[in-house]
């Protein structure tokens, strides 16, 4: 699975960012926030921790 997603990273990434720098960046944040948040959610050991 990890390697379908780099494949799938490193197709649309050229494409992206002919079409917009700054749009390619808010992307590939949004899925690393949306990442964060399912790993908080997902594993309950972190939910009395503090992050920092």
């Amino acid at each position: 699975m990890g390697s379908f997603i780099g494949w799938v990273v490193a197709y649309y990434f050229n494409f992206l960012c002919e079409w917009s720098s700054t749009g390619t960046f808010f992307i590939f944040s949004a899925f690393c926030c949306a990442n964060f948040i399912l790993l908080a959610i997902m594993v309950p050991r972190l939910k009395d921790e503090s992050i920092g």
